[in-house]
């Protein structure tokens, strides 16, 4: 019995001496993520306290959007990339959820929409981010054209057109909104401007999507395990409350 004893302990020895690292690749997202944010961001904070329960340490790369998704799929440095809604696909599999995002608009205080369904904005411009997903429904009203688009580079960047009267809505999370008002030097400058649209698109859950190979397979089920160690709902919790607060009128 000693050559499978022996080969089970060459085992477990090559499973804990390799890559006790798990790279994920990220976006400037805040507060969910952000290369100078504490703790890099709420998504990331849940992401590394549930690898931190099963011993492991996580290490997060941040890129323009595109280049988060398109570098995660093609790099062997990278097993996948957070947060990401909920979405199929056959390159990556996706963690349970991480926590949740509201997907609404932002508006011009002088100027509130009232709207109760999509067609009700369509004679409206929408300031979008390129390549993001927002939700399902406007998105396909998007593609068929039906809903007029203008698109920016970061949500920063849709805020400035929105104040300017370049767009009529802009496509946000409440809370990424906020953390701009609060701490973005331009946004910041307009942010009395500005205010959160009464009616919410939806809400989005947020995971960590992993590469659909061998090693991504192996992170997911070290993830999923570390996640039910944690208290998910605290950590986003206590992040969301140390959170600095926009100045004057609130958003939402």
């Amino acid at each position: 019995m000693l050559l499978p004893a022996l080969l089970v302990l060459t085992v477990l020895c090559s499973a804990t001496s390799h890559a006790d690292t798990v790279r994920l690749t990220s976006l400037e997202w805040p507060p969910y993520s952000g290369a100078t944010l504490a703790g890099q961001g709420s998504s990331i904070a849940v992401a590394r306290a549930a690898f931190q329960s099963m011993g492991h340490a996580l290490d997060v790369t941040f890129f323009p959007w595109s280049r988060t998704i398109i570098t995660a799929r093609t790099s062997d440095v990278f097993v996948g990339y957070l947060p990401e809604y909920d979405l199929e696909s056959d390159q990556f599999l996706l963690s349970p959820a991480i926590g949740s995002s509201t997907v609404g608009f932002a508006e011009r205080r002088n100027n509130p929409v009232h709207w109760e369904s999509l067609d009700d904005l369509s004679h409206l411009t929408i300031g979008v981010v390129q390549d993001y997903t927002n939700t399902p429904e406007l998105d396909a009203r998007i593609r068929t054209g039906d809903i007029s688009v203008s698109l920016a580079i970061t949500d920063s960047q849709n805020l400035l057109k929105l104040a300017a009267g370049r767009v009529d809505l802009v496509v946000i999370d409440p809370y990424v909104l906020d953390y701009l008002r609060a701490n973005d030097p331009m946004v910041m400058a307009v942010s009395d401007q500005l205010q959160w649209n009464a009616k919410p698109l939806g809400t989005q859950t947020l995971h960590v999507a992993f590469t659909n190979t061998s090693k991504g397979r192996a992170w997911l089920a070290i993830f999923k395990e570390g996640l039910e160690r944690i208290d998910i709902d605290g950590i986003v919790a206590d992040y969301v409350s140390s959170l600095p607060k926009p100045s004057g009128q609130p958003s939402r």
